[in-house]
């Protein structure tokens, strides 16, 4: 059997779908970027697939928000060692995608602060990475907002790890 999950990306809410099948159809909200995976299930164990992505779009449009950026480094609850500094050098690494293509992103603008993510520290920036110096001994939070060449844009998930 196999097992379809969609996940709703502005939201990251995930369904859940048995499929005795290799195909399996669900209504599904528009104007909505989506990832997708397949779960194979048989007698001997679980495979699963590569994650895929869409944005569906329902009336055309000209052109499309970007989907919302992976956060890969540092990893969500990750503890990051100071080794007794008082502040630590850390590298912040995301992956951005856009359904008009790569090309269609104009910027990241790059949030960090000990409480939500809401503190702004770069507002424009076009590569995926960072490095900020950062104080040892707290729990931080970040985010990435990806902005394409129309104005159009979206939030990541907040990351969070801690520096000791």
């Amino acid at each position: 059997s196999y097992q379809i999950e969609i996940k709703n990306l502005n939201t990251q809410t995930t369904a859940s779908y048995n499929a005795g099948n290799t195909s399996y159809t669900t209504t599904l909200d528009v104007n909505t970027p989506y990832s997708w995976d397949v779960v194979a299930v048989n007698n001997t164990g679980k495979t699963t697939s590569s994650v895929w992505k869409f944005y569906l779009s329902g009336t055309p449009s000209s052109n499309y928000a970007p989907f919302p950026a992976d956060l890969t480094a540092p990893a969500s609850g990750a503890t990051i060692s100071a080794n007794g500094a008082a502040t630590v050098q850390v590298t912040f690494q995301w992956t951005g995608n856009d359904p008009d293509g790569a090309s269609d992103i104009a910027e990241y603008s790059f949030y960090l602060d000990n409480v939500n993510a809401t503190t702004q520290v770069v507002a424009s920036q076009t590569t995926a990475t960072l490095t900020q110096s950062i104080a040892s001994g707290k729990t931080y939070y970040w985010k990435v907002v990806t902005t394409d060449k129309s104005g159009n844009s979206s939030t990541s998930t907040i990351g969070s790890f801690q520096v000791k």
